[in-house]
Parts: C-alpha cells; structure tokens; sequence
C-alpha cells in the first residue's frame, strides 16, 4: 500500500468521507454484567464468540455524521494518491484534559493495513500539542474489531452506557492516558 498522508479536514472533504463504507462485520460480541455487593459494584465485561458473523451498520446516518463533522474541532483525513480512505472527528472542548474520538473511519477496502493505529497516533500527537493527556473513545458493544484495535494501542475499558447510540446500540467507554 501507498504511504498515507494525514490532512486536516475541510467542508469539501465531506462529500468523499460520506461515500466511505463504515459498516463493518464482526465475530464476537461483548457482555457486560454489574454486580453489586454492599456498597461496592464491580463490572465484568466478557468477549463471547457469536454464532454467526454480524453485519454492523455505522451509528450515525448521514445527517448525524455530517453534523459531528461540522462540530468536530478537528478532523483527521489518511489520503492515499489524493484519495480519501479514513477519517477521525476529534473533539477536546467536551471532557476535562481529554480528546474525544467521535468517529473512527477506515473504508472497507482500506481495513486491516494500520491505517486506524495511524490516526489514532495522530490524534495522540495532535491532543498532546493541546496539553491533553487523555483519549476517550464510545464504541457499540458489538463492534469487536474496533474494541481489538483500541486495546491493541493501550486503551482500557472504563464505562458502559445502555442504549447509547442511535442504532439502540450499547456502548463499552475506552480512555488512554497519554504523556
């Protein structure tokens, strides 16, 4: 594969990011279950094989993704030959000391090529020259190979949130501390 470039993204790149297919397939799935014992809880978040793969549909809809890239502070494009084939929203103005990663794109044909550890190092760097010092990502339960990947790069799990996501997905929370 060519070498990806990384631009910052302008109104006139949305027409490409909206042609990107952001649906994904996954394997494995995620059950969480809280407990309680006194005045103590704790969560116990287990990966389980599925039955048979699952087709995932991306958790905005056009007009959801379009207003989170008109709001996203920044926004990260990986251009290979001028093309765009990933993107990330970035958002540091909504949490203390923290970037949040609103969106996390890698068109279909792109997958499985470090093309979302690069801009996932890119948002590092661009929330370290903010003297942010911590990333923080929601996922949907299901989406195991985003899970995989952000527990490859260092995140840990730190939340949960029935019914999160427009789709009436569940999100898993994932944060790294970064600097």
């Amino acid at each position: 594969m060519a070498k990806m470039q990384i631009t910052k993204g302008h109104t006139d790149d949305w027409p490409s990011l909206f042609s990107m297919d952001a649906s994904s397939n996954s394997d494995y799935s995620y059950k969480v279950e809280i407990s309680r014992n006194n005045d103590a809880y704790s969560i116990d978040l287990s990966r389980f094989k599925l039955p048979r793969t699952m087709g995932l549909s991306y958790p905005r809809d056009k007009a959801a993704l379009l207003n989170q890239l008109s709001l996203a502070e920044m926004v990260l494009i990986g251009k290979i030959q001028n093309e765009a084939i990933a993107f990330a929203c970035l958002d540091g103005r909504v949490y203390p000391d923290t970037v949040q990663v609103t969106d996390l794109v890698v068109n279909e044909n792109a997958r499985l090529n470090g093309i979302g550890t690069i801009l996932l190092v890119a948002a590092e760097k661009w929330a370290l020259e903010r003297n942010l010092h911590r990333l923080f990502m929601a996922i949907p339960l299901r989406n195991d190979p985003m899970v995989s990947l952000v527990k490859k790069l260092g995140f840990s799990f730190c939340g949960f949130m029935a019914s999160y996501f427009r789709t009436g997905d569940d999100a898993l929370f994932f944060e790294k501390r970064i600097g």
